[in-house]
């Protein structure tokens, strides 16, 4: 996959550049008016003593990011990381004149949660995703489904109304993943509701019914086999704040896999006390299985410095609680580059 995509990157601008000199087309003009080129490169060094005292540096995530602009209301976007796995491809057909309905189609972040759509270069925490988040979007943990990076394939409609101060999610998706096709023959309905009162504010909610097929095993939910299909449901709330570089976000979220019930809660704030330089604090809990008591509480603390627009060091420890095992600790270091 990875090769292909880079024969791509080398081949098209060549075949673009060929088909110019035939037609006097100039290449500026086809190239750089409709289509754009983003990317971010993480760095990370991690120290840990959990399960046994380990450190390394890795590269956490290298993305590129390709979004065509086809004409004023077709768009299409594809991007990769190159640590991990092809993430999205889609294309967006804008329905109305505004931004009141626009049709999404492909393999796009599932319209769960403030956070999930918030993007890696941006977000608070080195590891990405709360416990919460990652466990009951698809971020990873739970066996059962796997690892889909918050991600899934299917269609949604989504717009803004009443001069911005509603915005709206609908879709129906596969609700297995990225990169595979579905293990049954149902799918999940996911959407949400947004209000924005005020500049800065969100107040949120969100919603899925939806149905695993399990690929692997959990064993917080030992009931479910690999092969089994079983109810995937989720509830979701909360609201953000930004202004001036300060943010700050809660969320609660709860789920039932079969008849395992989970739910979790985060707060999670970035302060700016100078320029370019920030404190960030995370609180952030998760129950797996609320009738086995499997919840584990992680409080993070950390600085980061912007030092060019989106290029950023980040300095971050965190304390994990889990009640079912020894406390543990985690120190992690990361330098982010993006254009």
């Amino acid at each position: 996959m990875r090769n292909k995509i880079l024969a791509l990157l080398i081949v098209f601008p060549s075949v673009l550049l060929s088909q110019t000199k035939s037609t006097g087309i100039d290449v500026k003009q086809n190239i750089f008016k409709h289509v754009e080129l983003h990317g971010f490169a993480q760095a990370t060094y991690t120290e840990t003593d959990a399960p046994t005292s380990s450190n390394t540096f890795e590269m956490k995530r290298v993305y590129l990011i390709a979004k065509v602009l086809i004409n004023d209301r077709w768009k299409a976007t594809l991007m990769h990381d190159f640590c991990s796995k092809f993430q999205e491809y889609y294309a967006e057909y804008q329905v109305t004149k505004g931004k009141e309905l626009t049709i999404e189609m492909g393999q796009f972040k599932t319209p769960l949660t403030i956070e999930n759509p918030v993007t890696p270069f941006e977000i608070e925490g080195i590891g990405i995703n709360t416990q919460a988040v990652g466990y009951l979007v698809g971020g990873g943990g739970d066996g059962l489904y796997g690892l889909s990076l918050g991600r899934d394939l299917g269609i949604m409609v989504k717009g803004e109304l009443f001069n911005e101060l509603v915005h709206y999610d609908l879709a129906l998706m596969n609700g297995q993943g990225i990169n595979v096709k579905d293990g049954n023959n149902k799918k999940d309905l996911v959407g949400g509701i947004t209000l924005k009162p005020i500049p800065g504010l969100k107040i949120a909610a969100f919603g899925q019914k939806g149905y695993g097929h399990a690929i692997g095993t959990n064993p917080f939910n030992p009931g479910i086999k690999p092969g089994e299909d079983y109810t995937r449901d989720r509830i979701s709330a909360g609201a953000e704040y930004r202004r001036k570089g300060f943010r700050i976000r809660g969320e609660y979220i709860t789920g039932k896999d079969g008849e395992v019930k989970s739910q979790g809660w985060d707060i999670a704030s970035t302060i700016p006390v100078a320029p370019k330089l920030d404190i960030v604090a995370v609180y952030d809990y998760l129950d797996k299985n609320k009738d086995m008591k499997a919840y584990q509480t992680n409080l993070l603390g950390g600085v980061q410095y912007w030092f060019h627009g989106l290029c950023r060091l980040q300095l971050q420890y965190m304390y994990c609680m889990p009640n079912l095992t020894e406390s543990n600790h985690l120190l992690q270091a990361q330098v982010q580059f993006a254009f």
